[in-house]
């Protein structure tokens, strides 16, 4: 209602050979329905909120878009967000990041998005990490999605599925197993 999006942002990184601070300069991306928006921020302090005036809802939010700075993110995003991010990001970074967030949820439309990533994306890194996804969700529809990925063309991609196969302990998964050999 007020069209304004909210992002905080906490660092938490530990050490004593590690600085309280750290200090940056990071694009943060809107996808909407009327295109890509990008700002700019500055991060000086452990925690920051920043407020953005948008027309509308994002359908993505990149948090350092174009990935300049070296770190590891835990960024929450709504479901229906991940599912457009890993369809339509066209950066392979951002596609891995919303299959290894979708894999934190079991709903049948996560694991069909995850199943047409892993059979679809144009990049094996992409379906690796699709199919790691649909292995970590480990529900029975999961299973099937993996089963019907077992004949992906890129080799790696096949190795990927197989891999998430084994985390299904059953005869179900163990006949698809077979099926690579």
């Amino acid at each position: 209602k007020s069209k304004t999006v909210t992002l905080g942002m906490r660092q938490t990184q530990t050490g004593d050979d590690i600085p309280q601070v750290f200090r940056a300069t990071v694009d943060v991306a809107f996808v909407t329905g009327a295109g890509r928006e990008t700002r700019r921020v500055t991060l000086t302090e452990r925690d920051h909120t920043f407020t953005f005036a948008l027309d509308e809802r994002p359908k993505m939010v990149q948090f350092d878009s174009g990935f300049s700075l070296l770190k590891t993110m835990d960024f929450y995003k709504p479901k229906e967000m991940l599912i457009y991010q890993l369809e339509n990001d066209g950066d392979l970074a951002g596609r891995t990041d919303a299959a290894r967030g979708l894999g934190k949820h079991t709903s049948a439309d996560a694991v069909a998005a995850l199943k047409q990533a892993v059979m679809n994306d144009g990049f094996w890194c992409a379906q690796v990490t699709a199919a790691r996804a649909l292995g970590e969700i480990r529900t029975e529809g999961a299973l099937d999605a993996l089963i019907e990925c077992v004949g992906v063309k890129h080799p790696k991609a096949r190795r990927g599925v197989a891999d998430a196969l084994g985390h299904f302990k059953s005869a179900k998964s163990a006949r698809a197993l077979e099926a690579l050999l």
